[in-house]
Formats: C-alpha cells, structure tokens, sequence
C-alpha cells in the first residue's frame, strides 16, 4: 500500500518492464499498490450487521489495469482487488467516503482462486448486493475505473457488510430491494442549501442529467421543507431538467412493487415514472402532479414484460413551476419484488393439519428435498399457491422455490394427524369384585392413553370396586407428536350383590314310564346353577331333567343351588322341592305281527295277541293287560278291544296300544306298549296264464306226444315283472300250495302225460313269504 522509498547515493538509471514512477528530486521509485493484481487482494473485513463498523481505504496510485477477470464495461482504466470470507449467504460490497474527482467506479464479484476466476456479479452504482454465497468460502472483489484515463489521487471506503434476512426467513437473494432508496447517503455536511453531488459518488442512483450532477437538500433548510423520510431527500431537477434512475436484473418476468414521496417547490409539479431496458424504449408507468404542501406518496406495481433481463425505473421530470432547474422534491424512492417463499417460514402445521398450503411469488416451480422424511404430493408444483399432501412421518420437510432469479427454501414441520378416538366402554363391576387395570387399546405403536380421574392422570389405573356407586374417568389417546383427541367419559360402576332366584316345581309324583321330567323355573330365574338329587336319580345338573326310567323309585329331595359369583354380583341361595317316582310295569319292545292276506286280499286278517302280550311282559304275572285303538284310549283307559284274537280294523295293518298295569296298585302307574299289525297281500298271478304249446319234433316218427318244455319263460308272464316275486312250479294243487315236490328243473321240463298236461305255479313274494297258487 502507498509508496515505497529507496535512497540511492549516486544516479541509477533503472529501466524495468512494469507501470513504475522514478522521482528524480526525491530518490523514489513509486511502485504499485500490493493489491494491484489478484495474487496480492487486500482482506476485507466482514461487519455482522449492515452498519460499517469496520472498512477499508482504498488507493489507486499507480494502479495498473488487470487482465485477470472478466468485466462488465468495456473500459478499464486501473484497478486494486480485494477479498472477504463469507459469514452469511448474502453481503454487501459498498463505496462510501469518496475524495478527488469523481469518476465511475465498477465492482466485480468473483468465485474462484485467481487462476480460475468466475464472475458472479457486477455493479457500477457503487452497491453491489452478493447472494447466493457458500458461507466459509473466500471470494474475490475488483474494483476499476469505468474511464480510459483515470485520475489515480481518488480515495473511498470499502465496506463489506451482511443485511439483515428479510421477514418469514426466506433467502435474502429472492428479494429485489433499492440501495439509498431514502437519499441518506452520501453523509453530507449539513447546510441550509442544497448540495450539488455528482452521481458518481452516490450510492445506487444515477442521473440522466448530462452534468452527472444531483441536487441533495437536507433538513432543516431554508425553505423548511422536511425530509419525507430521514434527514436527506433529492430535487430531480438539479441544473438541467432531468431523471434519476436505478437498474435491476430481471431474467425473468416479475411484478415489482414501487412507491415514492413526491412534493412540489414552488407550486405543482409533475414528475412521470419510466420502466424499460436500459437506453429504452421506456413505457409511462404512472404521472404524478404534487402541490408544494405536503408530500404525496405514491404506489403502483409494474410486471417485468418477457425477454427484458435488465429493467431501468427512470423518475423524469414533465413540468415544474420554477423552471427547468427548480422543482419536483423526491424521497424513500423503493422499488422491490419478492421472488420467493411468502410463507411463514418455518412452517408449522398444527395437530390434524395434513395439507400445507404454501405461498410464493414470481415464476417458479416447487420441489422437495431428497432427504424428507417421505414423499409428498404437490397439487400443481407451478402454482405460486400449492398444497402440499402426503405427508405420512413425522418431522421437519424442506421445499425449494426456485425461479431464473433464486431458490428459496421453507422449513415445513409436519406435526401428523391426530389419532383416532379411544374405543371407550363402560365398565360395570360387583362390590368386591377384583378389578383389573383399564387397557384400551392404542391405535399406533407409540400413541399413549391416557386417563384421568377428578384432573389427576394415571397410567391404567385399577378401579376401586370396594365401595357402592359410580366414578368417572376421561380417557384420550395421545400420539407420539403430542396431538390428542377429546377426551371421552369412562363410567365404572360397582353393583351391590343381589340373591339369586332359584324357585322352581315339579310335579308332586311320577311314574317311571312317563320317560323323563324338566322342573318348571320362576319368573327371572338365576341360570348358571345345578340341579342336585341322591344317587338313586338320574338327573341333568343343569336342565334338571330327570330321567324317570333310569331312577329307583322312591321319594327324593331335588336341589337347585347357585354359587356365590362376585363377577355376576350373586350372593348363594339354593331351593329344594320334594319328587315321588313311582314304579310302572317294565316290558319288552313287542316284535311285529305279521299275517298274509286270504284269498279276498282285503288286508284284513283275524291276530292271536296272545303272544305279543306274552312277550311283553316277559314272563311277569301280576299285571292286568287291556288292548286299545289308539294312545288317547290307552292312556285314558277307554274302549278296550277283545283279545287275545283281534281283528285289524285298518286294512293292511295298524298299531294297536297294550295297556299294562299292576294288579292292586293304587299309584295308577302303567305302561304302554305299542303292538304293530302288519296284513300282508298275496302275490296276484296275471290270470289266465297262457297256454304252452309245443310242436311233437323230438321224435316226429314214433308221435308220442312228449316233448321238452323251458317253464322259465313264463316267469315275467306271471310276476308280471316284480322282482320280489318268485316263481316255482309243481305238478299237483296240493304240492303248489304245500310247497313240496317242486318241479326241480323247469327250464327242461318234459312233459309226463302225453300231448296234454296241466302243471300248477306257486307265486310267492319273497320279501313277506306270501304266496298264491
């Protein structure tokens, strides 16, 4: 930095291949400043906040022209470097402090080592906004002379400085905003009368005027206008009628938001707001006419047309009362667009929320990071408004807005769904009944129930059940993210012990052939008990059903009991009532009777009872024995029918009832038996049987009229084709109807009387022994 001095007793005449100074009248050869290349950038120092705090003087004697480095004009007259470590995504280069003549200034942002230098970005209003740095990297700084023939005297300020994130935490690159936008700087020396600065020395505005020359009025002054904002505002007509103006890079269309302060000087003046590219065409966006009152402040919006990658907004005087070097006050002129992420940011979606609905602006597209807890959906990813579904784990999601200006980025904490409402159902114990631990069921792994009792939690708490009445407990189930459901009431009821009821009948006495008996229970019955009797009864323990036949006859006491059952909320009881079984004659099944038809075939035939009866009672005596048509008449004793010889009042059969009681019983015990009458029909032999003729060809000579006969053939003649038939043939009546001396071999049957024999079939039905001849 500065000069370095060499002493030399004698003259030296050096000649060196570089920019060097030699002043013979002081012995010094002025060289260039250190940081006149790339190789020898001076570090800046990075202020935390946006004041400077902590800058650096930058000097141009002997400063060469580098040719490391692209630039963004065409001309450079020298230039010095510099370089900054980032401490935040975004910074601020700025130029402040200047001395000697003002002169254009640039200044270059460069990634990369010098050997590989890349520019990120350029400026030539003395600001120049860095976004979108990689923080702990070291980026390099040029700032040149915009002029072919500098003059090197200048001096300024470097400042480095870090803004402040703008609201929601969104990426400070995404918003467009206007250095200086309230004149405050440069830091003017106060005076009662405007200051002519020239914009080469201001930071963020320029002028069309041709002087480069901008009038500054600072409050208070002499005209005691106040400031709209701060202490400094602009006249726009400084000597020549004219327009101030900023530049913003627009790679794609957006909407800008403006406003600014306007007031007349002398009376009413008019002031036009311009947007277009640089060197135009320019379209009016708004007219502006303030009287010199007060200040108006203006707002409107402008959308950036397609295919305009730098956008000028030009503040151009139309008319001023004082003419054209007096007039049209201006001040906090903004011009800002947002271009990305409205949203709250971090976003926190509440229990149950399941959708996101985020917001952005400009033209962009919405993408999610890879390393999202899970995937996503998003309604319409181009939409400046989209809903973002899907979420199915818990955590914190990343979004990324990105358009041609930025991305920008929204923390998104998905909380989850609350859970579904606890199954809640009331319990009902009996006093003193043990309780276990109430357990409803969780939804998910790592949902909790929870419980509650007059406000105080408890995890699966055991109701209390010594004591009559109800409690109440809340229940709701909570998921692992926190979120719980309403709470839902839980009734526990503890029942006294109630008597069971056990009452029940039978009939006083029984007989042991009434078969079987079920107690008769009362009203509301206590079920879950056991019928009880001694051993001589054969009793179901739980219908109560007593099977007459299979117990001793006698006299018992018959108990139902019922245990005490504390989950039932029984206490013990039992009944006993007094049953009489009495004796009845045993007998034996009775094996049908059966009979074949007479000749009438009629179905009726005359029976001998007498051996059914006999078998019946199975040689016991003691028994008087009456026959009846039907069951109501056996049991009610009526209309006996003659024995032992009965005859079938139904054709074909029928079952007739033997009535049986012990002789001198006063219990009026009996048993019924059934006795079956079958009356068998006899085969009908298909009348008349055809005659069987044969010619005499045996022996046609001697004419003995014997000759072989096949009896067989007329078998399906005679059955008729019933295959329960049998056929057998015989050669008299009375061996037909005796079954004997069968003709052996009808199938060759020769006859025995010559030319003319009768011969006698025996049709019999093999399935009941009947037969006809």
């Amino acid at each position: 930095m500065g000069r370095i001095k060499f002493t030399f007793y004698a003259l030296l005449l050096l000649v060196f291949g570089c920019n060097f100074g030699y002043a013979l009248s002081s012995n010094e050869m002025l060289l260039p400043p250190a940081n006149d290349d790339c190789a020898g950038a001076t570090p800046l120092t990075v202020n935390p906040t946006e004041i400077c705090a902590s800058g650096t003087t930058a000097t141009f004697a002997q400063a060469t022209a580098s040719v490391l480095g692209a630039t963004c004009t065409a001309q450079n007259g020298a230039d010095v470097w510099y370089e900054f470590t980032a401490t935040s995504t975004a910074h601020t280069v700025a130029l402040s402090n200047f001395s000697g003549t003002p002169q254009p200034m640039v200044i270059v942002l460069y990634e990369g080592d010098c050997t590989g230098l890349t520019m990120l970005s350029c400026s030539q209003n003395n600001v120049l906004n860095a976004s979108g740095l990689n923080i702990g990297d070291t980026y390099k700084v040029k700032i040149y002379f915009n002029t072919t023939s500098p003059s090197l005297t200048n001096t300024f300020l470097v400042c480095v400085t870090t803004p402040p994130p703008p609201s929601n935490n969104n990426q400070t690159e995404c918003l467009i905003t206007t250095v200086n936008y309230d004149f405050e700087l440069p830091n003017l020396t106060w005076s009662n009368f405007p200051t002519f600065v020239n914009h080469n020395v201001v930071q963020g505005w320029r002028t069309t005027a041709s002087d480069q020359t901008m009038e500054f009025w600072q409050q208070p002054n002499y005209e005691n206008v106040p400031a709209y904002s701060g202490d400094q505002f602009i006249e726009l007509n400084a000597n020549v009628v004219s327009g101030v103006y900023q530049d913003y890079d627009t790679p794609q269309s957006t909407v800008f938001n403006y406003g600014f302060a306007h007031r007349g000087r002398q009376g009413t003046d008019t002031c036009q707001l311009l947007a277009g590219p640089p060197g135009g065409p320019y379209t009016p966006v708004t007219t502006v006419s303030t009287g010199n009152t007060a200040w108006s402040y203006n707002t409107g919006t402008y959308t950036v047309p397609d295919n305009q990658p730098v956008t000028r907004f030009i503040l151009q005087s139309v008319s001023s009362v004082g003419g054209a070097s007096v007039g049209n006050f201006l001040d906090a002129i903004s011009f800002t667009a947002n271009n990305g992420i409205i949203s709250p940011n971090p976003f926190y979606m509440d229990c149950g929320e399941l959708v996101a609905s985020l917001e952005a602006a400009g033209t962009g597209t919405w993408s999610a990071h890879d390393s999202n807890p899970s995937t996503v959906t998003f309604s319409d990813p181009t939409s400046n408004n989209v809903d973002v579904s899907g979420f199915s784990v818990q955590g914190s999601y990343y979004f990324d807005w990105t358009t041609e200006y930025c991305t920008s980025t929204i923390e998104v904490s998905y909380t989850g769904p609350y859970p579904l409402d606890p199954v809640v159902t009331d319990i009902t114990y009996c006093q003193g009944q043990t309780a276990v631990p109430i357990d409803i069921p969780v939804d998910e792994p790592g949902y909790t129930m929870l419980y509650y009792l007059n406000g105080t939690p408890y995890s699966n708490p055991t109701p209390d059940t010594s004591v009559v009445g109800s409690v109440t407990y809340y229940v709701l189930q909570e998921s692992d993210a926190g979120c719980q459901t309403p709470a839902y009431p839980l009734v526990v009821t503890v029942n006294p012990g109630q008597d069971p009821v056990t009452d029940f009948t039978l009939p006083g006495a029984l007989c042991t052939s009434d078969g079987t008996v079920t107690p008769t229970t009362g009203t509301d019955f206590t079920t879950g008990g056991t019928f009880s009797a001694p051993a001589e009864v054969v009793i179901d323990p739980d219908t109560g059903e007593i099977d007459l036949f299979a117990s001793t006859p006698g006299t018992y006491d018959i108990t139902y009991s019922v245990e005490e059952d504390i989950e039932n909320c029984l206490i013990a009881g039992s009944s006993t009532v007094p049953f009489t079984i009495n004796a009845a004659p045993v007998l034996m099944s009775v094996t049908p009777l059966e009979l074949c038809d007479d000749a009438t075939n009629d179905g009726v035939a005359e029976f001998d009872l007498a051996p059914a009866i006999a078998e019946a009672l199975n040689n016991q005596t003691g028994y008087t024995v009456t026959i009846h048509l039907n069951q109501a008449d056996a049991e009610a004793n009526l209309t006996p029918q003659p024995q032992p010889l009965f005859t079938n009042t139904v054709a074909g059969g029928q079952t007739i009832y033997m009535r049986v009681v012990e002789d001198g019983t006063t219990t009026d015990c009996y048993t019924i038996e059934e006795i079956q009458l079958l009356v068998h029909p006899l085969p009908t032999i298909l009348t008349p049987i055809t005659n069987y003729v044969q010619c005499d060809q045996t022996d046609p000579d001697a004419n003995d009229g014997i000759e072989e006969f096949d009896l067989t053939t007329k078998d399906t003649e005679i059955t008729g084709g019933n295959v329960d038939y049998a056929v057998s043939y015989y050669m008299s009546f009375a061996d037909a109807d005796s079954a004997t001396n069968v003709i052996a071999n009808p199938a060759t049957y020769q006859n025995t009387t010559p030319f003319t024999e009768t011969i006698y079939v025996r049709l019999e039905n093999t399935v009941t022994g009947c037969y006809s001849v």
